[in-house]
């Protein structure tokens, strides 16, 4: 429920960190929690998931591209049977093995990158301006361009040059919506709104699930199912 980009470990989470079996993480996307993890026994599994991956640079938003969410569920699931494989037989063990789960996983990203594949094929424009530079690999993906008004993370604020840079790009471009993040606030994305016409929407960068949310039982693959909903209206598709 916090900003992951600036969230620091509680004492709480250190200790139930101490006692995992694995910690499956992005190393250098979160300082702090690389500094807690590093501390971790040796006996403790460390799962990297940027490792074997093709990055944009320094952005670390990975999981906004199925096929990259592909990689990595293999990737888990490969140390996870690794780790099952080296304990003793557990009698609580669920029913469906890790690779079942596995399969049922990346069948429903398939039919996720599908459906977003099929549906932003045909848009009005194909750029994102958006409150925050988390996008890129979606855009690089299904063929779209990333605009954003800040930097990486949601904290950073823009220059006055920077943001009418991006009001003019919003014209040149046509873009008919200004998207902003949830749980962000929306002001860079009214004032860019509001100076060309456009309207403003929302897109989820699925990095900060609320209580609501888990509660109403959300997931990766519905939320990015809310994001396609959103980018096809956003960026008039058909």
């Amino acid at each position: 429920g916090s900003d992951p980009h600036e969230h620091d470990p509680t004492p709480k989470e250190i200790d139930r960190l101490q006692q995992a079996d694995a910690v499956v993480y992005l190393r250098g996307f979160q300082p702090a929690l690389d500094r807690a993890i590093d501390s971790l026994p040796k006996r403790i599994m460390r799962i990297d998931l940027f490792d074997g991956l093709q990055r944009l640079a320094d952005d670390p938003h990975v999981w906004l591209s199925p096929a990259t969410m592909q990689h990595m569920a293999n990737a888990t699931a490969t140390a996870f049977e690794q780790l099952v494989a080296d304990r003793p037989p557990q009698k609580n063990l669920a029913d469906h093995t890790i690779a079942e789960h596995l399969a049922g996983y990346l069948a429903s990203l398939t039919e996720l990158d599908n459906a977003m594949r099929d549906g932003l094929a045909h848009c009005a424009t194909r750029t994102i301006v958006s409150s925050h530079r988390s996008f890129g690999y979606l855009a690089r993906d299904y063929q779209l361009e990333q605009a954003s008004i800040a930097g990486l993370s949601p904290g950073d604020e823009p220059s006055a040059k920077q943001l009418q840079t991006m009001i003019d790009l919003a014209r040149r471009k046509h873009v008919a919506t200004i998207f902003f993040d949830r749980n962000m606030p929306s002001d860079l994305a009214r004032t860019v709104a509001q100076s060309t016409g456009a309207r403003v929407a929302v897109l989820d960068p699925v990095e900060t699930f609320t209580a609501a949310q888990v509660k109403r039982g959300d997931t990766y693959v519905s939320v990015m199912r809310q994001n396609l909903a959103e980018l096809r209206t956003g960026l008039e598709c058909r």
